[in-house]
C-alpha cells in the first residue's frame, strides 16, 4: 500500500515522485543526461566590454542571476534569453544552443 503524499503533483507514493525528483535534479544533471547546453554568454558579454553587473542593469536582473546563467547553474527562461540578446545586439541562438548526440549523423 502506498502513502499518499502532498506535492504541488497532487501526490505520490512515500518512495519516489518522478515530477518531483526531476525538478530536485540540478540544471546540469538534467542536462548532461542527453544534451550538452551550450553557453556563450561570458564571451559575448566580455567581448562587448560588459562587466555582469552591467548587463545585468540593462536586462533588470541581479548580477548573480547573470553569473549563474554563465556558469551553468541556471538555464534562462525564454523572455531572460531574449531580453541578453537583444542586450548583447545577438540573437539567442548565438548565445545558446544544445549539443545534442542524437542531432549528430
Amino acid at each position: 500500500m502506498f502513502s499518499r503524499l502532498s506535492c504541488q503533483y497532487g501526490w505520490h507514493s512515500a518512495y519516489s515522485c518522478p515530477p518531483c525528483d526531476l525538478i530536485a535534479m540540478s540544471t546540469r544533471q538534467m542536462l548532461a543526461a542527453d544534451d550538452r547546453f551550450q553557453n556563450q554568454l561570458k564571451a559575448i558579454r566580455t567581448s562587448r566590454g560588459l562587466t555582469q553587473a552591467a548587463l545585468a542593469e540593462q536586462v533588470g536582473v541581479s548580477r548573480k542571476t547573470v553569473n549563474t546563467v554563465e556558469n551553468g547553474i541556471f538555464v534562462p527562461s525564454v523572455l531572460l534569453a531574449l531580453r541578453l540578446a537583444r542586450a548583447l545586439d545577438t540573437t539567442v541562438e548565438a548565445i545558446f544552443g544544445v549539443d545534442s548526440p542524437s542531432m549528430v549523423q
